[in-house]
């Protein structure tokens, strides 16, 4: 009887010991894609390969460990692990996108590369993310982060499913807006790892980021030449709900500084002027245009002092008040922006990259001398003072969707059928005088008008734009 006893005690031991290991045992598979994350490719295969030994169905991490030995270059190996990940998928979509990605590493361990080798592989992911306002499904977030989205250009991880999609949707959609402006045709060749932290609280503590960072990307050294790039966003604000900026500012934003800090290299990146770095990051960001303007514009017409141009674009630190100096940053780059034909922009943008100031790159973009910028900044100014007069006059919930309020064309007046046709002779009360120009006092010269046009200019009218919505 002691004996059956001590068996019973030994079993219950056991079973006891059994659930306990089972609760203690490390996730390796969230391990794995921690790592992959995180660009320590040689430490994910290890831990991933433990994975799929003791889990050999998990199918997502089949897809992590083939990334890993793509990211090491071990292509026989990647090959293998596609094979896997392609007999395990039931998704269609996922068979295709591996299936093709196997192919491509056995042509490169063969030695010869597939035509399309080098074009980004079609993403995995939906086709449209979810409509605007539907934003509850969000909030319920996972304490590590779900199986991870790999597209096109981007490793995408988050703690919901539901944004994992849609971030991974959008942010192939932002990276397009983004290389149409900065890279001028350019394909983008690099991976760029997204993760979506729960709270502040989670990014700060996982991320390791400062606690007055509200989203910031990194890039390190992979140790073969090139760059890991990285991006940590968190989904929800302080009071559990979701942020609506975080796909449509925030990241374009991020994404815009990781595309700027790739196309100009580490030295030109260190000098590239503050003002110029985040007015480009924000002129990405969707929606924002008349966020920034509007005060911005009453305070030029109440004869606020504001940063010279001059200034603004020299600063190596933020200044005192950044509310303003972001505002400026924001509308004084979109200026030049929207001014330079697109041709010249890229001669400005290409002169920065050299570490040329701002002055000066707008000197070469325009072929022009002198002190550009004052000029600028006279144009600039009158504006924002005939944008403070419309903003005065029309709510923030008619012009908050606007690109640009100020080239609003007014609707048609409809005209009745039944009216008389208007006296030549006499004149038409519809219309208006333009005002009269006093000849001895010329326009304010804009250094960035395209006043004369030459033979072969036409295919460089058209300017750098991006389209709001």
């Amino acid at each position: 009887m002691k004996r059956l006893f001590l068996a019973v005690l030994i079993v219950l031991a056991a079973g006891a010991f059994v659930r306990l290991a089972a609760e203690d045992a490390p996730d390796l598979y969230a391990q794995g894609a921690e790592l992959l994350g995180q660009g320590k490719f040689a430490e994910a295969v290890a831990i991933l390969k433990k994975e799929v030994d003791a889990h050999p169905t998990n199918t997502k991490a089949y897809m992590y460990l083939a990334t890993a030995y793509e990211k090491l270059s071990q292509w026989k190996d990647a090959a293998a692990a596609w094979d896997k990940f392609v007999r395990l998928t039931d998704s269609v979509e996922e068979k295709a996108f591996g299936e093709k990605s196997a192919k491509n590493c056995r042509d490169r361990a063969g030695g010869k590369v597939a035509d399309d080798a080098t074009k980004p592989a079609p993403a995995t992911t939906p086709d449209t993310a979810p409509a605007e306002g539907d934003y509850a499904k969000y909030e319920t977030q996972q304490p590590v982060f779900y199986a991870a989205v790999k597209t096109r250009h981007f490793i995408v991880m988050a703690k919901n499913k539901d944004l994992l999609d849609a971030t991974a949707i959008e942010a192939e959609r932002h990276l397009k807006r983004i290389m149409d402006i900065f890279l001028f045709g350019r394909e983008w060749s690099h991976t760029i790892t997204i993760r979506i932290y729960k709270d502040h609280k989670d990014y700060t503590k996982e991320a390791g980021m400062p606690e007055w960072s509200g989203g910031g990307y990194s890039a390190r050294d992979d140790g073969a030449g090139g760059e890991l790039l990285a991006i940590d966003l968190y989904a929800l604000d302080q009071n559990g709900k979701y942020d609506p900026k975080l796909l449509s500012k925030v990241l374009p934003h991020e994404m815009t500084h990781a595309v700027i800090h790739e196309s100009f290299g580490q030295r030109a990146f260190s000098t590239l002027p503050r003002a110029v770095n985040e007015g480009l990051a924000m002129y990405s960001e969707e929606g924002t245009e008349v966020l920034y303007e509007r005060e911005l514009c009453d305070a030029v017409k109440r004869g606020v002092k504001v940063y010279k141009l001059g200034e603004l674009y020299t600063m190596a630190n933020y200044p005192p008040n950044v509310a303003l100096f972001y505002a400026e940053a924001a509308s004084a780059t979109r200026y030049l922006i929207e001014h330079l034909k697109a041709s010249e922009f890229e001669t400005f943008i290409n002169e920065l990259k050299k570490g040329q100031s701002v002055n000066s790159a707008l000197q070469t973009a325009k072929m022009n001398t002198g002190d550009l910028l004052d000029a600028v900044e006279a144009n600039w100014m009158q504006m924002l003072k005939q944008k403070a007069d419309y903003y005065a006059s029309h709510p923030l919930s008619d012009v908050k969707t606007a690109k640009n309020p100020m080239k609003d064309a007014p609707k048609p007046v409809k005209v009745d059928p039944k009216t008389p046709k208007p006296d030549p002779s006499k004149p038409d009360p519809t219309k208006t005088e333009p005002a009269k120009t006093d000849p001895t006092k010329p326009e304010p010269y804009d250094p960035l008008k395209n006043e004369k046009k030459k033979p072969g200019d036409e295919d460089d009218e058209k300017d750098v734009v991006i389209e709001v919505k």
